[in-house]
């Protein structure tokens, strides 16, 4: 009787184990054609399919959803743009008076700093001249965000021109990050209205710098 080498038993077994993992890979595609012609097809265990189905439901929840754009028409967008170039050509000529990171502020900034938050007719006007704009008629829900949006900006722009007037940097510090997340904020959800980015309705929600940073 003709005898096996160990080599001869290993290249049966890999043999063995390749041939189970292409059947499993065609699984089901195959299972239908197998079964007309009476072949018997071995299928991936409920457990390992239940596992598999289970994980992939699981992975697809936890991914973070996608960036969703709702964009406003382009006729309400150039009103808005318009909108915010008088805002900049205002803003162009009232400078930042303070260091170029607001958190960085002085005590003796601080006055100065109230003055020009004061100065700034956006800060005064935002949420009744946007809505002055009327709906737009595509992105009304991404555009009423972005109202809401407003309005939270002035309130915190307010605190913090406020703040500033106390000279109290402490009270000023905390003022100035509210403001921040305001400016981001609505930066943020611009974006999702289809507007921001390099459009000028962006610059007045920047970090306010009068010599970079």
């Amino acid at each position: 009787m003709k005898t096996h080498s160990p080599a001869d038993h290993r290249a049966v077994r890999s043999a063995s184990v390749w041939v189970l993992a292409s059947t499993l890979a065609v699984g089901g595609c195959s299972a239908s054609s197998e079964a007309s012609r009476g072949a018997s097809v071995a299928q991936p265990s409920p457990n390992i399919s239940a596992a598999t189905t289970s994980s992939s439901t699981s992975s697809a929840t936890s991914t973070p959803s996608a960036f969703k754009q709702d964009s406003v028409d382009s006729a309400f967008a150039k009103k808005l743009g318009a909108l915010c170039n008088e805002w900049n050509a205002f803003a162009s000529s009232h400078q930042y008076p303070g260091a170029a990171n607001p958190q960085a502020a002085t005590v003796e900034e601080l006055p100065k700093i109230g003055a020009w938050l004061d100065s700034l007719t956006i800060n005064h006007e935002l949420v009744a001249r946007t809505t002055g704009l009327g709906t737009p008629a595509m992105g009304t829900t991404a555009w009423a965000r972005v109202l809401d949006d407003f309005a939270q900006y002035e309130k915190a722009v307010t605190a913090a021109a406020a703040a500033a007037k106390t000279q109290n940097v402490q009270r000023w510090q905390s003022a100035e990050a509210s403001w921040a997340a305001a400016r981001d904020t609505v930066r943020e959800d611009l974006l999702k209205a289809g507007i921001g980015g390099q459009s000028s309705c962006s610059l007045p929600f920047i970090r306010p710098a009068s010599h970079g940073g």
